[in-house]
């Protein structure tokens, strides 16, 4: 009889064990399920934001300094997707930022579909060049009082590095403009080696629409300062810039080059290059260069050169299929740059495509476009002091030359000569690329 009490116990408790676990069960599974639900309100609310962000003034990723207007755009659904990862994505940056991870940045970055104007923009900028480029520090409000003192922002003008043809601003406001130009008034004095930088105004145009004026100079300023070369600083680099996207497009969209050649009526078909940056900066609409910016901030000048060969290889394609993309007068030089410019600002391609081109490239190293540029800046150098030298000897001596001996340079005014033989002038020559 007690065995069987202690059985029917035993029985008893067993099932209140059972229950007990079956109830734990049932609640961790009510619990989950509560969480899921949560998750998925999160990601609805994600998602109406990343939507409405675009169209709401508040809230925006924007600066006050950008026209309010333009805050209010609401951007066409044919560049962009939603995505509820949108701050995931932001989070892995930030994450690959503080561990040094550039590979995963640089994928991220490649491959992002924020809106201009999306929320995780207010800092992306800053936070990439506050980690890579040092872009720290409040000097900059000591340096507007100790330059500018109370003169007013309307009386401050331009240095003479930008370049006065192109001052683009994109979206800023009046003060915006302001703005800029006050950030380059003291970049004249904290830099004075900056003789010619046609991009400082366009890529201060593009921070100020996500930075106030002391972060967009702490930007600025460590790209001007970082051990690579993000911003082109002089005439010379300038210029050689130019023919190094020549020899870049000859070796890596031939062609594309080859359809420039046979749309030129001259043998100059270097003219058309002298505006490759200005396809990108004036060219592409407000969306794309943002995209750009992204990459080109972690990655350096060769987004930039990518971007541009991108552009070529797709206006070759587009123009063979379509010929009335073109003006009537496409065999003209003076209008090929039109061409392209008048494409970029109707870009037909979605900006993903137009990345995966510029980065489908194969073989393009940042090491290959320094040499390219060491290499035609030391002919620029050589050709402006030989050029420079010829102008001071004519213009202070006479030429001789005898019937056999060297070209002998003598001074008016003194007995002294100076001797530049054949041999010199053709050792120099034939040493320099053409």
């Amino acid at each position: 009889m007690h065995a069987v009490i202690e059985r029917d116990k035993s029985i008893s408790e067993n099932s209140q064990k059972e229950e007990v676990v079956k109830n734990e069960k049932e609640e961790k599974k009510e619990v989950v399920n509560s969480q899921e639900e949560v998750v998925n309100k999160l990601e609805e609310l994600d998602n109406n934001q990343y939507e409405m962000v675009a169209a709401e003034t508040e809230g925006s990723g924007f600066s006050e300094l950008v026209d309010k207007s333009a805050r209010e755009i609401t951007f066409s659904e044919e560049y962009y997707t939603t995505n509820a990862n949108d701050y995931d994505s932001y989070g892995a940056v930030m994450t690959g930022l503080k561990n040094n991870d550039l590979a995963v940045v640089k994928h991220v970055l490649r491959t992002n579909s924020w809106l201009p104007n999306h929320l995780c923009r207010e800092t992306l900028w800053m936070q990439i060049c506050k980690y890579l480029h040092k872009a720290k520090g409040d000097v900059y409000t000591e340096l507007e009082g100790d330059l500018l003192g109370d003169r007013k922002i309307k009386d401050i003008q331009l240095p003479s590095f930008v370049d006065f043809d192109n001052l683009v601003s994109y979206h800023l406001s009046e003060d915006g403009v302001q703005q800029l130009h006050k950030i380059l008034a003291i970049l004249h004095h904290t830099n004075p080696d900056i003789t010619y930088s046609p991009l400082l105004y366009p890529l201060l145009g593009l921070f100020l629409h996500y930075m106030t004026p002391s972060d967009a100079y702490n930007c600025i300023y460590g790209l001007l300062t970082s051990k690579e070369t993000f911003i082109i600083q002089t005439k010379v680099a300038y210029e050689a810039s130019k023919r190094v996207m020549r020899d870049l497009t000859k070796k890596f969209a031939k062609s594309a080059y080859v359809h420039l050649v046979r749309n030129c009526n001259t043998k100059d078909i270097d003219t058309v290059f002298d505006s490759w940056l200005w396809w990108l900066f004036s060219g592409l609409p407000f969306h794309y260069m943002i995209r750009v910016v992204d990459c080109f901030l972690l990655e350096g000048v060769k987004v930039f050169y990518r971007t541009a060969l991108s552009i070529l290889i797709l206006f070759t394609k587009y123009s063979g299929k379509r010929t009335s993309v073109a003006p009537r007068d496409f065999n003209a030089l003076s209008s090929v740059p039109q061409n392209l410019l008048q494409f970029c600002q109707e870009m037909p391609f979605k900006v993903e495509k137009l990345l995966k081109v510029g980065f489908g490239i194969r073989g393009l190293t940042r090491k290959e476009i320094k040499k390219l540029q060491l290499k035609h800046e030391m002919y620029l150098n050589s050709r402006n002091f030989l050029n420079h030298e010829m102008h001071r000897v004519a213009s202070h001596h006479s030429i001789t030359r005898s019937t056999s001996g060297p070209l002998a340079l003598h001074s008016i005014t003194t007995n002294n000569s100076s001797v530049i033989t054949s041999d010199m002038l053709y050792t120099i020559w034939t040493w320099l690329p053409p």
